[in-house]
């Protein structure tokens, strides 16, 4: 599958003039010829700069902006350090954030209202629109590890948007684009977009890496680039459930990552290899791409699964947590023949993958549970389940040498599927040489459901009573304490 951008996110660069830099440290209007130091001839300005000048400001720092009133236009625009401004700016090329000599962040409040041909927003920069302002930019944003807020009924208009990490020593660093549910930011032209949403018109695609905050509208392409992680609805600072909805994708590029943290109706791609998709809540969108080496990681929502092809060219997998269901997910594609496996880590996270058909699989050695009743299934020879309490239900299936690993405490009231004379229980906290046991055998009455086998084991000091399904008698000397 190619996926191509129709609308790139390019910059313009208008043709300056002549080069003004801001002098007047306590701020003021734009207008007025003594605020400016014209850098071309190195002299005093003769007049404010207009729209075929390059502009300079350096703000103040640690939150001590530069304030900027009335009305202005320049060819370039550059920001270094503290900058706010409450009037109107015409940038007929690149508007540019530039992360140097400390942090840079440029502030539009009071009905402010700027525009440019495009925008550059530097390592670690910040640009925030609130107050009933607008930042229109009819071509494409760029921004590297930046951090791009739109509050308080501000609005921000894009014609295209690419969001990249920086990277450093210590890994890549993400940047924030971040709505709040009074203001909007739109990627393309086609106007009105929601409140409190970023929104990517159709025919619009987005290359975003890092943490997207707000609802997603998304009638475009919302991918994320090889190697990278985008994080939607994760942190939720506004405090507000957020969603994803639209006619348009979330492409999932090569070994990159994208999580959601609230509830996604837009449809989801695997558009390469080794692509991860983490879910807080169960998508209603249709999952394409889905193959081997793709993993869908679900953060405590299941601990079973089941494959249904519910047509040629659709799949569902019915999800379980324990022995209620949780949702299922949708799949485009005929997985006949495929193998699905899930997977608990010892956190709770569910890890979903895929075998085609022929694939020797790989399966773990170790399958852990969580504090809530958990379903387990062993899948190979030799496995150890462990389900950290709960009343779980631990299943050796056909599988030999299977061992159920827990503390007492977990183990009391858990059920043992299948469990077979190469089995082991394993009960970490009991002293061996005090043990003793007990065990009873499963009663049949007639019209009541049987009551299965269970052994009592105690040391004096844990006791564990672990009860044996399907509910058959237990052969004498079935047991040995070792």
């Amino acid at each position: 599958m190619t996926i191509t951008a129709k609308r790139p996110a390019t910059l313009s660069v208008g043709q300056a003039t002549d080069t003004y830099t801001w002098s007047n440290q306590y701020g003021g209007f734009w207008g007025a010829t003594a605020n400016w130091f014209d850098t071309t001839v190195g002299t005093t300005a003769s007049a404010a700069p207009g729209a075929g000048s390059a502009v300079n400001f350096v703000g103040g720092i640690g939150d001590n902006f530069l304030n900027i009133l009335g009305s202005g236009a320049a060819a370039q625009l550059s920001i270094v350090q503290d900058v706010l401004v409450w009037g109107t700016v015409a940038v007929s090329g690149t508007l540019a954030l530039i992360g140097a000599n400390g942090p840079t962040q440029l502030d539009l409040d009071g009905g402010a209202a700027v525009t440019a041909a495009s925008l550059m927003m530097g390592n670690g920069t910040t640009l925030e629109v609130g107050g009933a302002s607008k930042l229109a930019v009819s071509g494409g944003a760029v921004l590297t590890s930046g951090f791009l807020l739109a509050i308080n009924s501000g609005t921000i208009q894009l014609g295209g948007l690419i969001a990249n990490p920086l990277i450093g020593l210590s890994g890549p660093a993400y940047g924030t684009i971040a709505v709040d549910d009074s203001a909007s930011i739109e990627v393309g032209s086609a106007g009105g977009a929601a409140s409190g949403a970023i929104t990517i018109d159709t025919g619009v695609s987005a290359t975003v890496c890092g943490v997207l905050d707000g609802n997603v509208v998304l009638n475009g392409t919302l991918g994320v680039q090889a190697g990278a992680a985008l994080y939607i609805g994760v942190a939720n600072p506004f405090g507000t459930g957020r969603s994803i909805r639209g006619t348009g994708t979330l492409v999932i590029g090569e070994n990159s990552q994208i999580t959601l943290g609230g509830a996604d109706s837009a449809a989801i791609v695997f558009a390469a290899p080794m692509g991860k998709l983490v879910l807080s809540v169960l998508p209603t969108g249709t999952i394409r791409g889905f193959v081997a080496g793709d993993t869908i990681v679900l953060s405590g929502l299941a601990t079973g699964l089941r494959y249904t092809q519910t047509s040629a060219n659709v799949a569902t997998l019915t999800l379980t947590l324990g022995s209620a269901m949780a949702g299922t997910l949708t799949l485009a594609g005929n997985y006949a023949g495929s193998l699905f496996h899930l997977r608990v880590d010892s956190r709770g996270n569910d890890f979903i993958s895929v075998q085609p058909v022929g694939a020797a699989p790989v399966q773990p050695t170790l399958i852990t549970g969580t504090a809530g009743t958990d379903s387990m299934i062993a899948t190979a020879n030799n496995q150890t389940l462990t389900g950290f309490g709960g009343n779980d239900s631990l299943n050796g299936g056909a599988f030999t040498g299977v061992v159920f690993k827990d503390t007492s405490a977990n183990l009391n009231g858990s059920t043992l599927t299948s469990f077979s004379g190469s089995d082991v229980i394993d009960l970490t906290d009991m002293r061996l040489g005090s043990v003793v046991g007990s065990s009873t055998q499963a009663v049949f009455s007639a019209g009541l459901p049987p009551v299965p086998a269970s052994v009592t084991l105690t040391d004096g000091t844990h006791t564990a009573t672990i009860l044996f399904s399907p509910a058959t008698p237990l052969a004498r000397g079935y047991w040995s304490i070792a």
